[in-house]
C-alpha cells in the first residue's frame, strides 16, 4: 500500500495478517456454533420429548381407564362422534350390564371386586375380533363397537358369546347367580346425531325391557313407554306435594259376609288418571311400580291411608261405624321405623276409628322378614287395628307359620276361586284352605267371585267374607256411600 506526504510518494506500506491465525479464529467459530447448535438441540429434544410424554400421560389419564386399562367411556364417545361423521359401514353398540356389583363389593370387598373387573375385562377382550375394542363405559358396564355384521341374529349370538363368559367368574358355585350381566344392543343409524344418542338408546334398552331374557335390542316405541313414565311419575310426585288433588283417588269395593248377608267393610283401591295420557287411566300395577322404582312408595302409600281412613270417618259419621276399611300394605312400608307413628298419626288426624281399620299385606313380604314384619303386627294390632293376609296360597303356604302370625283374616287369591267352576267340587283347593284356615281360628275372605257357581260353593265350605264383581265392582267414594245405604 503506497504512502505519500502530501501529493509525494515517499514509500510503501506492507500489511502481513497470518492465515494460522484467522484458520485458528474460524476453527473456533465453527466448534462454538456447533456446541451451541448441539446444546440447543438437545435442550428442545428434551422438551419435545418431554411434552410427547406428558401429552401421552395426560392421553392415557383423559382416554383410559386406570383399572382395567383399556379406553374409557369418553374414548368411546370420540370414536362413535368420528364414525357418524365418516363412516357408512354397519355397525352396533353392546353395551354390558353388570347386575349385583354392588352386592358383590359389600360381600366380598372392594379390592375383590376390582380384581373381578380385571378378569371381565381380560375375558371379554379375548373373545373379540381384531378389528374390535372393549370400552370401559362406567363402573360396572362394558361397550363394543361391533362392525360389519350380517344381521340381528348374529348380534344376539355375539351378545349369548358374551354373557357365557360371566358363568365361571366366581369360584363359590353357591355365589355364582349373585354375578350375572345384560346386554343392550343399538344398531346405529343414519338417525342418530351424537354419540350421546346411541349411547342413551342402549342403556334405556337396559333398564326398560320388558321381559325376563339378557339380550335386549333397543326398539324405537321404547321412547314412547319411557315418556309414559316420566308423565306418570311427575303426576304422582305432584299429588305427593299436594299441587294435585284431582288425578290420583280411591275406589272401594264392598265385602259381603256370607251367613249375615251384610256389607261388613270395603277394600281401598288406588287409582290414577292423567289428562297427559292416552288413555288417561293408569293401572294401579304400573303406578305402583314405578312409585316403587323411583323411591316414592312410602310417601304415596301414606297418601292412601289418608284417603281411606277418610272414607271411614264418612262411614262412621252416617251410621256405619263397623263398616271396616282395608287398606293395601307393601312391605317397603312396612319395614320403614317410622310406619307406625306415621300410620296412627293420620288415623287420630282424620278422626277414623283404628279398631275398624284393616292393614293387608301379601305373603311374599313374610319370605324373608317374617319375625321382623310379624313382631311390627303385634304392634299395629295393639293399636286396635286387624290385619288381613292377602293373596293367600300363592306364596308363603305354611300352614304352622300362619298359626303364628299376627292375623285376623286370610284372603284366598283368586286363582283358587276360578278354579272352583273349573274342576269337580270335590277335588277344589279353596274348601281345603277354608277349613285349615277355621281350625287356626282365622277368618277367610274370597276375591274375585263373579258367579252364582262360585258363590254357591263358597257357602256350602263355610266362607266368611267374599267380594267380588258379582256383587259390586269397586266404586267411587259418592256410589260406595249410596251402594251402603240401600243394602
Amino acid at each position: 500500500m503506497p504512502v505519500f506526504e502530501g501529493e509525494r510518494k515517499i514509500g510503501t506500506l506492507s500489511i502481513y495478517w497470518p492465515l494460522s491465525k484467522v484458520r485458528k479464529n474460524i476453527s473456533s467459530i465453527v466448534i462454538t456454533g456447533i456446541v451451541l447448535f448441539f446444546i440447543v438441540f438437545g435442550i428442545s429434544s428434551l422438551i419435545l420429548i418431554y411434552a410427547y410424554k406428558l401429552n401421552k400421560k395426560n392421553t392415557r389419564i383423559a382416554y383410559y381407564d386406570d383399572l382395567t386399562n383399556i379406553p374409557n367411556k369418553l374414548f368411546l364417545t370420540k370414536v362413535l362422534d368420528e364414525h357418524l361423521k365418516n363412516s357408512h359401514d354397519r355397525v352396533a353398540l353392546l353395551l354390558i350390564n353388570c347386575s349385583n356389583f354392588k352386592l358383590i363389593n359389600t360381600t366380598y370387598g372392594f379390592e375383590y371386586g376390582d380384581l373381578l373387573l380385571k378378569r371381565i375385562a381380560t375375558r371379554l377382550q379375548k373373545s373379540l375380533k381384531p378389528d374390535e375394542q372393549l370400552y370401559h363405559f362406567t363402573a360396572d358396564r362394558f361397550a363394543i363397537i361391533v362392525k360389519d355384521y350380517a344381521s340381528k341374529a348374529d348380534l344376539y349370538l355375539k351378545a349369548n358369546r358374551m354373557l357365557s363368559i360371566f358363568n365361571n367368574l366366581l369360584s363359590n358355585e353357591q355365589d355364582r347367580e349373585s354375578l350375572t350381566a345384560q346386554i343392550g344392543i343399538v344398531e346405529i343409524t343414519e338417525k342418530h346425531e351424537s354419540a350421546d344418542s346411541i349411547l342413551k338408546e342402549a342403556s334405556l334398552a337396559l333398564t326398560h325391557h320388558q321381559d325376563q331374557t339378557s339380550i335386549y335390542f333397543y326398539q324405537d316405541d321404547l321412547a314412547r313407554v319411557i315418556r309414559r313414565e316420566e308423565i306418570i311419575l311427575q303426576t304422582l310426585r305432584r299429588v305427593i306435594r299436594r299441587e294435585d288433588t284431582q288425578s290420583f283417588f280411591l275406589y272401594f269395593q264392598p265385602k259381603i259376609h256370607l251367613e249375615r248377608k251384610n256389607i261388613v267393610g270395603f277394600e281401598a283401591l288406588a287409582r290414577l288418571n292423567s289428562d297427559s295420557l292416552d288413555p288417561s287411566f293408569v293401572s294401579p300395577t304400573e303406578f305402583i311400580s314405578i312409585a316403587e322404582k323411583n323411591y316414592i312408595i312410602y310417601d304415596l302409600g301414606l297418601i292412601i291411608i289418608e284417603h281411606a281412613c277418610h272414607f271411614h270417618y264418612q262411614l262412621v259419621e252416617r251410621g256405619y261405624a263397623e263398616a271396616r276399611v282395608a287398606i293395601n300394605i307393601s312391605g317397603l312400608q312396612l319395614l320403614r321405623d317410622e310406619f307406625e307413628e306415621d300410620l296412627i298419626k293420620i288415623i287420630a288426624t282424620t278422626g277414623a276409628n283404628p279398631n275398624y281399620i284393616v292393614l293387608e299385606i301379601t305373603e311374599s313380604v313374610l319370605i324373608n322378614n317374617f319375625e321382623r314384619i310379624n313382631d311390627k303386627l303385634e304392634r299395629l294390632k295393639s293399636f286396635g287395628l286387624s290385619i288381613d293376609l292377602d293373596d293367600f296360597g300363592t306364596g308363603f303356604s305354611s300352614f304352622s307359620s300362619i298359626a303364628e302370625l299376627n292375623i285376623d283374616r286370610v284372603k284366598l287369591d283368586q286363582t283358587f276361586i276360578n278354579n272352583i267352576t273349573r274342576i269337580d267340587d270335590s277335588t277344589a283347593l279353596a274348601s281345603n284352605l277354608i277349613a285349615m284356615c277355621h281350625k287356626v281360628g282365622l277368618e277367610v275372605i274370597a276375591e274375585g267371585v263373579e258367579n252364582e257357581a262360585q258363590l254357591g260353593y263358597l257357602e256350602r265350605h263355610k266362607c266368611d267374607i267374599i267380594q267380588g264383581y258379582f256383587f259390586s265392582k269397586p266404586l267411587s267414594v259418592e256410589d260406595a256411600l249410596i251402594y251402603i245405604d240401600r243394602n
